[in-house]
């Protein structure tokens, strides 16, 4: 059963308008104005005014003033064509690049993003609202990549990825954006008018009409208060809706059995879902978790999601991302050095390529050019660094890994664009995957 929000009329009321506002300032930022003036021979004048914006969100004002025998009429007619994106870049990419580790400085930020894309990477990941990121500085960062003309990419060629962070949740996470009406209390707001606040301070700091993905953040590993949770969700899916966000998901997501009975109505007993909780209509198409040896890898609760409790195909969209790689699985492979430098690569190097092999998404956040460099050659071999089943198993029980790991080789390899953070491809790479020589 689905319990309908007091406030949905208002809740889709203020969607439409946060979306006519972003296409707007996308509009004035890169407008161009024309007045052709024409003349019939019947001395019938015509005058036309219009105006284009940029790739993202193109609106077009025609005004036409027609005289006829002494008498003037004027004609106005607006037409707003959003352009919200195109599949270039898939949500299951093997690479992602986070920006958390820029932190409050913008340029830093700005920076980062910009050579990070200029080195390959087309999902970008980031977070408004957090204390740890710098959300106008990635935007800041998209702009120039944009006019770079090294780079050459347009906002259709990227997949961006930012979270919503409830106000009222941990201090140490949230961070009031300097871009927030001053008179407003933000933590006497509703969750649905946070969500609100929120995607519109994401649109305008990253400068875009639509977002490829929006992810509800959880505190310090810890579920938020699940039926504050379905409120906010309920107004992501209005969101969703207009077109102006793609992808839904959450981050830490470590209990199979709450996932499956919030997002798919189902518990242990067979029962069916309360009347006071909201059941969504959109479920989840990622999940973002640490990949930590405390907790195992979450090899337990991803076998369960995937495997154990579900026996039909509702997770085939699910796309699980995974941060913390390099400082959370058991020092990042000190204990298998040897292995990576005999196929030409760096421990980090064999340990992405590892997690990439289960289909899951490396986010990285590196402010080392080479590093960047390195990150992009894996993207593009990873498949081709473990020769057997048996051996990718080794390297699982070398990281401490208790069970095998969920995910198996794949086939496919991944192209983005120059980067190889693209979507999956049918036909597999080919090559040897060595960073020295790239």
């Amino acid at each position: 059963m689905i319990v309908e929000s007091k406030n949905n009329n208002n809740n889709v009321k203020k969607t439409e308008e946060i979306a006519a506002a972003a296409a707007d300032e996308a509009a004035v930022s890169s407008s161009s104005i024309s007045s052709p003036a024409t003349t019939s021979a019947n001395n019938t004048s015509t005058s036309t005014t219009s105006v284009s914006a940029s790739s993202a969100s193109s609106a077009t004002t025609t005004t036409t003033a027609v005289t006829t025998g002494g008498v003037a009429t004027t004609t106005t007619t607006t037409t707003t064509t959003t352009d919200r994106g195109v599949a270039g870049v898939s949500y299951r990419t093997p690479l992602a690049y986070g920006t958390k580790i820029s932190g409050k400085d913008q340029s830093k930020t700005a920076y980062n993003v910009e050579t990070a894309i200029q080195e390959g990477f087309r999902h970008i990941v980031t977070c408004g609202h957090h204390s740890s990121n710098n959300e106008s500085g990635v935007g800041m960062g998209l702009q120039n990549a944009y006019t770079n003309n090294n780079v050459g990419i347009e906002r259709k060629d990227l997949f961006l990825q930012t979270c919503f962070v409830p106000f009222t949740g941990n201090k140490h996470d949230f961070l009031r954006q300097s871009s927030d009406p001053p008179e407003i209390e933000l933590l006497t707001m509703s969750i649905e008018d946070q969500v609100h606040l929120s995607i519109k301070t994401s649109l305008r700091n990253l400068k875009t009409t639509y977002l490829d993905a929006y992810i509800f953040h959880n505190f310090r590993a810890k579920l938020y208060d699940t039926n504050e949770m379905l409120k906010a969700w309920k107004v992501f899916e209005e969101y969703v809706d207009q077109g102006i966000i793609k992808h839904l998901g959450l981050t830490s997501v470590h209990n199979a059995k709450w996932f499956e009975k919030t997002f798919f109505n189902t518990n242990n007993n067979n029962s069916t879902t309360t009347t006071t909780q909201m059941i969504p209509r959109i479920t989840p198409t990622i999940i973002q978790n640490r990949f930590h040896s405390n907790r195992q890898y979450d090899v337990g609760a991803m076998q369960e999601i995937f495997h154990g409790t579900t026996t039909n195909n509702k997770y085939s969209k699910l796309q699980i991302q995974r941060f913390w790689i390099l400082n959370g699985s058991s020092g990042g492979g000190r204990f298998h050095t040897e292995l990576a430098t005999k196929k030409g690569l760096s421990a980090a190097q064999l340990l992405l390529s590892f997690v990439m092999t289960q289909q899951e998404t490396c986010l990285v956040g590196t402010n080392n050019l080479q590093h960047m460099k390195e990150d992009i050659v894996i993207s593009k071999c990873y498949h081709t660094i473990f020769h057997s089943e048996q051996e990718r198993n080794d390297y699982s029980k070398k990281l401490g890994m208790k069970q095998q790991p969920v995910g198996k080789q794949l086939p496919g390899s991944y192209n983005g664009g120059g980067g190889g953070s693209g979507s999956i491809s049918d036909n597999p790479g080919s090559g040897s995957c060595n960073a020295t020589t790239e």
